[in-house]
C-alpha cells in the first residue's frame, strides 16, 4: 500500500523537506557500481603524491622577531599611571596584534616590491612558473614567450610561501617555503627585516589615531563648558531678578489669603441664613396645610401658599455659588504665587550644575587619555627598537605529507566522481518508488522494461487492430507482462471502491513525452475490458494524439469535435475497436488545448461519458503541453502520473505533484507509476518480477545455446 504523509507539503515546503533527506543507501550503490573507478582513482592520486613528494622537495627557512619585555622608564611611568597588571594584560596581546599587521594584504605588498628590486626576481619567476613538470614544459612550447611574473603573481605567490607563528609570549616566526633553499632564505631575510618598520609604522599610525579622535572631543568637551558656563551665569541673572520679585510675590499671596478668608466667612454666613430660611419655611408650609384641613372641613376655599422667604433664600443659593467659584480662583492664584517663588528655580540650578560636572568629569577622563596616548606614542619607539632579527636562518629538506599532496588526492577523488555522477548531480532523475513519495505521490506500482517483448510484436502476445499488430498486450493469453497490469488494475479497483465509486474516470498524465502514459493507458483499458467492463478510451492529447496512432485513427474527427457538439458523440466515437471497448480520437489539433478542457461543455460531457460506461480512461497531454488544473482533472476519480525510470526529470514529478496537491487541496486523488524499471533495482522499487526474470533467463540461454 502506498504510504501516506502525517503532514501535506506544498510546494517549495516539500521540497525543502526532501533536500534534507540524504541516501546513505543510494551513496553505498553509487560507490558498489564504480568501485573500479575509485580503485584507479586512488592509484593515480597516490602515484601523484609520491611523485611529487620525492621529485619536487620543498626547503623551508625560518627566521624569528621578538619584543623585549625589559622595562624602561617611560615604561616604569606607565606602569605606575595606568596599574602594572594592565600593561601585562595589554603585553600579551601584542604578539596577536602584530599577527594581524603581518597577515594583511599590504604588507604582502611591500614584501613583493622589496623582493623585486633585491635582485631576487628570477628565482621567483621559476618558483612561480613551477618545477619541469610535463604540464609545464607543455605550456612552455605551446607559449610564444615565457611566463612573465608580474606584481600580483608575485605577491600571490608569497601568500602561499610565507606563514608566521606565535612562539612563548613575545615571538613571532617567520616560515618561507618554496622549493629552492636560496629563495627560501632570501624570503625569510626580507620579511624579517621589513616586519619590524611594517610593525612600528602601524603601531604608530593606531596611536595618531586616537590621538587625533581624543583631541577632536576634547575639543568638543571644551565647546559644551563654554556654553553651559554661559548658560549658568544667563540663569543666576535671572534667578537674582526672582529673588528681587519674591516680597511681591509675598504681599500678593498675603492679599489674596485675606480674600480667601472673606469669602470663606461670607459663605458660612450665607449657609446659616439659608438654614434660617428653610425652618421659618418649613413651619409657615405646616400651619397653613392645618389651616387647610379645617377650612375643607367647614366647607370653606383653602388659602393658598405665598411667603417671600423663598426668594431670600434662592438669592443667598446663587451668592453661595458664586462664592465657591471665587474661593477655587483665589486659592489656584495662590498656588501659582507660591510654585513659581522657590522649587522650579531649584530643579533648574540642580540640573545645570549636573550637566556642568559631568562636563568637566569627561573632559579631565580625555585629557588623561591624551597623556596615555602621548606617553604610548613616545614609548613605541622604544618597543619597536626592541623588536630584533635572529641572526641565523634554519635551512632543511621538507620531508613528509604535504597539504598540497593531500589536496592532489582529494581532487583527483573528486573529479573522478563527478565524472561518473555528473548526470545525477545537474539531472535529478526518478529512479525509485522512494523518489515518487518524496516528490509527494502514492506509489501504485511499476512495470519492468518491456522493450524486449515490444520489439518482437508477436501476434500470440499482442492485439490486432485493423490487422495490424500494436502495442496492446492481449489479455486472453498467459504471458508474463500482463500479471504487472493486472496488479495495477487491482490497485485502482481497490482505490475507487474505497471510495464508493462505481463508474470510475481515470486520468493518466506524465511529466513529459516519452514516460509510457499512451502505453498504460491502452493496456489499463485493455485489462479492465478483460474483466467485462465496458470501457472507453479518450485520447486528450490533441497534439500528439498516440493513442490514435495506436488505433490507426489520426486525423480523424473525435474528442475535440466532440465537446464543441456533444450530440455528436454516437457517430465520432469508435465502437469496439477492441473487445469491450470504444475508443474516442482526439480529433482536431487546436491552438489551445487548456481552453477546450476548462469549458463548462466539456465537464458536462465528461459527466455524461462517465454514466455511460463502467470505467473510462483519459490519456491526456504531458504536464509540459497541457498543465493541470482542467475540467478533466476536475471530474477524475483518480488520476496516474507515469514516470520513466532514470529519465523522467525529478524536478518534472515533483512540479506535477505540487500542481496536483494544490489542486486537489491536499486530497491526494494522485498516484504514481514507474515505468521500465531495470530488473537490477527491483528490491529500489519493491516489486518481484518473477515471470519476467524467467522469460529474461529463457532468451539468456537460448542465446547461449545459440552461440
Amino acid at each position: 500500500m502506498s504510504a501516506t504523509p502525517t503532514r501535506n507539503y506544498t510546494g517549495p515546503e516539500r521540497r525543502r523537506q526532501n533536500a534534507d533527506v540524504f541516501d546513505l543507501k543510494e551513496i553505498l550503490r553509487f560507490v558498489l557500481r564504480h568501485y573500479k573507478m575509485y580503485f584507479v582513482l586512488g592509484l593515480v592520486s597516490s602515484a601523484m603524491v609520491l611523485a611529487h613528494h620525492y621529485g619536487f622537495p620543498s626547503y623551508r627557512a625560518r627566521s624569528i622577531i621578538y619584543v623585549s619585555q625589559g622595562s624602561s622608564q617611560i615604561d616604569q611611568i606607565t606602569n605606575r599611571l595606568q596599574g602594572v597588571q594592565f600593561a601585562e594584560d595589554t603585553h600579551a596581546t601584542d604578539v596577536d596584534k602584530y599577527l594581524r599587521y603581518l597577515n594583511s594584504e599590504d604588507f604582502f605588498r611591500v614584501v613583493a616590491e622589496r623582493i623585486e628590486k633585491s635582485g631576487a626576481l628570477p628565482l621567483a619567476e621559476e618558483e612561480i612558473r613551477g618545477p619541469d613538470t610535463p604540464w609545464n614544459l607543455l605550456r612552455g612550447l605551446l607559449s610564444k614567450k615565457p611566463v612573465i611574473t608580474s606584481h600580483e603573481r608575485v605577491v600571490s605567490a608569497l601568500n602561499r610561501w610565507i606563514s608566521f607563528e606565535k612562539i612563548g609570549a613575545d615571538g613571532v616566526v617567520i616560515h618561507a617555503t618554496t622549493s629552492r633553499s636560496a629563495l627560501s632564505k632570501r624570503v625569510a631575510d626580507v620579511v624579517s627585516e621589513l616586519a619590524v618598520d611594517w610593525i612600528s609604522r602601524n603601531e604608530i599610525l593606531a596611536v595618531e589615531k586616537a590621538v587625533a579622535y581624543i583631541r577632536e572631543r576634547i575639543e568638543e568637551s571644551e565647546s559644551n563648558i563654554k556654553t553651559l558656563e554661559e548658560q549658568m551665569y544667563e540663569f543666576k541673572k535671572e534667578r537674582r531678578l526672582v529673588t528681587l520679585d519674591s516680597a511681591e510675590i509675598a504681599r500678593k499671596t498675603s492679599e489674596l489669603e485675606a480674600q480667601l478668608e472673606a469669602a470663606k466667612l461670607e459663605y458660612s454666613q450665607n449657609e446659616r441664613m439659608l438654614r434660617r430660611y428653610r425652618a421659618q419655611m418649613a413651619g409657615q408650609r405646616r400651619e397653613i396645610e392645618e389651616m387647610n384641613r379645617e377650612a375643607v372641613a367647614n366647607g370653606v376655599s383653602p388659602i393658598k401658599f405665598k411667603t417671600n422667604i423663598s426668594e431670600r433664600a434662592a438669592e443667598k443659593e446663587a451668592a453661595n455659588q458664586a462664592l465657591e467659584a471665587r474661593i477655587a480662583s483665589i486659592q489656584h492664584q495662590i498656588e501659582q504665587a507660591l510654585g513659581a517663588s522657590s522649587f522650579r528655580v531649584e530643579q533648574s540650578a540642580f540640573d545645570f550644575r549636573k550637566r556642568l560636572e559631568m562636563e568637566y568629569s569627561l573632559f579631565e577622563e580625555l585629557k588623561r587619555e591624551m597623556f596615555r596616548a602621548e606617553i604610548q606614542k613616545v614609548s613605541m619607539g622604544a618597543k619597536v627598537n626592541n623588536l630584533q632579527k635572529s641572526d641565523s636562518a634554519a635551512v632543511y629538506r621538507r620531508i613528509g605529507i604535504t597539504k598540497k599532496g593531500i589536496i592532489t588526492m582529494i581532487l583527483v577523488v573528486v573529479f573522478g566522481t563527478m565524472l561518473s555522477y555528473l548526470s545525477e548531480i545537474l539531472w535529478p532523475v526518478i529512479k525509485s518508488k522512494a523518489d515518487l513519495e518524496r516528490a509527494g505521490f502514492s506509489f501504485l506500482g511499476a512495470l519492468p522494461d518491456l522493450s524486449s517483448f515490444l520489439a518482437k510484436r508477436s501476434p500470440n502476445m499482442f492485439a490486432m487492430v485493423d490487422g495490424k499488430v500494436k502495442n496492446i498486450f492481449r489479455f486472453d493469453t498467459d504471458s508474463g507482462p500482463l500479471n504487472h497490469f493486472f496488479k495495477l488494475r487491482t490497485k485502482i479497483i481497490y482505490k475507487l471502491d474505497a471510495a464508493g465509486i462505481t463508474h470510475g474516470f481515470v486520468t493518466v498524465t506524465s511529466g513529459g513525452p516519452g514516460d509510457g502514459k499512451t502505453f498504460l493507458s491502452v493496456n489499463l483499458a485493455a485489462a479492465f475490458a478483460r474483466m467485462g467492463k465496458k470501457v472507453l478510451l479518450i485520447d486528450g492529447d490533441f497534439r500528439m494524439a498516440e493513442a490514435s496512432d495506436v488505433f490507426n485513427s489520426h486525423g480523424k474527427a473525435g474528442f475535440a469535435e466532440v465537446i464543441d457538439a456533444p450530440e455528436t458523440f454516437g457517430r465520432i466515437v469508435r465502437k469496439d475497436v477492441l473487445q469491450n471497448i470504444d475508443f474516442l480520437p482526439a480529433g482536431r489539433k487546436v491552438s489551445n488545448p487548456v481552453e477546450h478542457l476548462t469549458s463548462a461543455s466539456c465537464r458536462s460531457l465528461c459527466e455524461r461519458l462517465k454514466e455511460l460506461y463502467d470505467m473510462v480512461i483519459f490519456d491526456t497531454a504531458p504536464l509540459i503541453v497541457a498543465p493541470l488544473g482542467t475540467e478533466i482533472e476536475r471530474i477524475s476519480d483518480l488520476v496516474i502520473f507515469v514516470a520513466q525510470f532514470n529519465k523522467t526529470p525529478a524536478e518534472a514529478v515533483a512540479r506535477g505533484a505540487e500542481h496536483l496537491l494544490d489542486f486537489y487541496h491536499g486530497n491526494k486523488k494522485f498516484v504514481g507509476v514507474l515505468n521500465r524499471t531495470d530488473a537490477r533495482y527491483e528490491s529500489l522499487v519493491m516489486l518481484a518480477y518473477s515471470d519476467y526474470h524467467d522469460h529474461m533467463r529463457h532468451n539468456r540461454s537460448q542465446k547461449d545455446q545459440s552461440v
